[in-house]
């Protein structure tokens, strides 16, 4: 997938080390800071579960990955102990 205006590759800027999951997936980090940030996924057909809607796996795992790149844009190292999402539409295009 080629990077669009202002994306790059989803990194722990506390490391530099890249997020290899979110380049599996096809995340790219549009901006993150510590205080927040936003990532870009282009969805294909193999980011759809079988009834064809986006997979609840994927919207978690976006959502995860900008918040992983918000704690880790300074310095330090952080992790989230936990996380906790509800889906109460099916995720669509």
């Amino acid at each position: 997938m080629p990077q669009g205006h202002g994306e790059v590759k989803v990194q722990a800027a506390s490391t530099g080390t890249p997020d290899r999951f979110a380049e599996l997936l096809g995340v790219k980090s549009l901006h993150s800071s510590f205080e927040q940030a936003a990532c870009r996924l282009s969805i294909n057909d193999e980011h759809r579960n079988a009834l064809g809607g986006i997979h609840g796996g994927l919207i978690f795992s976006l959502a995860d990955i900008a918040f992983a790149a918000a704690c880790n844009a300074g310095d330090s190292v952080y992790i989230g102990p936990a996380g906790r999402g509800s889906l109460y539409e099916p995720g669509r295009r």
